[in-house]
């Protein structure tokens, strides 16, 4: 790729990106306003056998109708026990990619196997509140949202913010 490519793609993805996301029509709602939504929550891990038991205990405490939440794991071509200890587990599915071609790999595939009017994306890292999904579904019930964003804050071992530079606060706003 050239330089002037690379510039283009860089103005269309901080600058141009959100003016076409203002344009575009709006999207039908797909349930009643009070419904619950169906969502799939994607976990991508790689390599995560240390955190990944973890991680499912915090997803399968979330407060949400079972009937209505998909929980897969998008492994990005494990090589340890995440795999398996996502097989062991009653209420996950794993996807697993065949190759490491990247995380973002790993969640297209579980895109495909998703089976929720609402994706919502998590690393194995992460903590979500109990309420965080009912939270979302009703931000849902408005037609003018179409997707959400979550804030990423990165915690110290104390619990202070720690980490955020310049690039994650403009990537925050521009969500």
């Amino acid at each position: 790729m050239t330089l002037i490519t690379l510039l283009l793609l860089t103005i269309y993805s901080y600058a141009l990106y959100p003016l076409v996301l203002m344009v575009l029509p709006k999207r039908a709602v797909r349930s009643e306003p009070g419904d619950l939504p169906t969502m799939t929550l994607i976990i991508a891990a790689h390599n995560e056998s240390t955190r990944i038991r973890q991680k499912i205990d915090n997803t399968l405490a979330i407060d949400y109708p079972a009937d209505k939440l998909q929980v897969l794991v998008a492994s990005d071509c494990s090589t340890d026990d995440t795999d398996d200890i996502v097989r062991a587990t009653e209420g996950v599915t794993l996807v697993r990619a065949d190759d490491h071609l990247g995380k973002e790999y790993a969640q297209s595939l579980a895109v495909q196997a998703a089976t929720g009017e609402i994706l919502v994306f998590s690393d194995a890292a992460t903590t979500v509140p109990a309420d965080a999904l009912r939270n979302l579904a009703s931000v849902f019930d408005d037609p003018d949202v179409g997707a959400v964003s979550s804030e990423d804050k990165f915690l110290s071992e104390d619990g202070a913010i720690a980490g955020e530079g310049l690039y994650v606060r403009y990537e925050m706003w521009l969500r």
